[in-house]
């Protein structure tokens, strides 16, 4: 929702998605896949987020309130 009301303009959605799916398969399958990840890119993906959260505005969160 926050991707397709331009909230967020990234793909945080799909980061989510295979995040769960590799928590998922490793916690309940027990596959035991190997979990990589760069340290600059959640760095950065955070630092994107905190950006958002400091600059939304009332009327945005509003907006977005009611499409809940």
């Amino acid at each position: 929702l926050l991707e397709n009301e331009k909230i967020i303009d990234f793909e945080f959605g799909k980061i989510l998605e295979e995040d769960k799916e590799l928590r998922i398969d490793n916690q309940y399958y027990l596959k035991n896949k190997p979990v990589h990840f760069d340290s600059k890119e959640l760095s950065d993906t955070l630092l994107k987020i905190r950006k958002i959260l400091d600059t939304i505005k009332d009327s945005d969160i509003k907006r977005i309130r009611k499409l809940i």
